[in-house]
């Protein structure tokens, strides 16, 4: 073994070693953010959901307002505004 080969092969490793810790603080910084934007779906889909579904319960509200009148109405299937009633109070 030559001086040069043990010489480049400690650069080398020195390099990788480097190379190492930004890959760990560029995975953790890419977490983090991923966690945020996470977070900020979740809410705005809830968000969504209460809008939506607040609006569906104020139009189920109206006396004689039926679901089944409601869905001819929207010209959405009654099954979805069920979902989206349900989805409003587990969202709150």
């Amino acid at each position: 073994m030559s001086n040069t080969f043990l010489d480049a092969t400690a650069r080398a490793m020195r390099l990788l070693e480097g190379a190492q810790l930004q890959r760990n603080r560029k995975e953790a910084r890419a977490q983090r953010a991923f966690d945020r934007a996470n977070a900020r779906y979740r809410a705005d889909m809830s968000a969504a959901a209460m809008t939506e579904g607040a609006a569906w319960r104020t139009l189920l509200d109206v006396p004689g307002m039926t679901v089944s009148t409601a869905a001819a109405l929207s010209g959405t299937s009654i099954a979805t505004i069920h979902r989206r009633v349900r989805e409003a109070s587990h969202a709150a």
